[in-house]
């Protein structure tokens, strides 16, 4: 698996969730600042860093990714990982616009991958009451 963004929601939810998994080896880490995405890896023992999501996933050969980079690169990096035959869980929102969410979808079915985006509040007891 890889993680493309080395941001707080990777850094506090994902990757430490991550490494506790049975089965899932994080082995790459992308981000565009390539001294973060080093630091970050050797901090969670996860092996490589990128600092393009192309290199991740050719070099990787990542089987799933999760987007946690800024909402405006989530469609974009969304639909890299989709065509480089990665699945993908994405952070909120899928994109900045339903044109874009569509985009997102369509690389999804063409590419017969799994995409989730990532709506952990919706199973909260406050935000189901409303």
């Amino acid at each position: 698996m890889g993680v493309v963004g080395a941001g707080a929601i990777a850094q506090i939810a994902h990757l430490p969730v991550l490494r506790k998994l049975k089965g899932v080896q994080v082995v790459g880490i992308c981000d565009n600042d390539g001294p973060k995405a080093r630091a970050l890896a050797a901090r969670f023992e996860t092996g490589a860093a990128y600092d393009d999501i192309e290199e991740l996933l050719e070099i990787a050969k990542v089987d799933a990714v999760v987007v946690c980079t800024p909402n405006h690169l989530h469609e974009a990096h969304a639909v890299s990982a989709l065509a480089g035959g990665a699945h993908v869980l994405v952070e909120r929102p899928l994109a900045l616009s339903a044109a874009g969410a569509a985009r997102v979808v369509k690389a999804a079915e063409r590419y017969q991958r799994t995409l989730l985006v990532a709506m952990n509040n919706r199973f909260r007891a406050d935000v189901q009451a409303v």
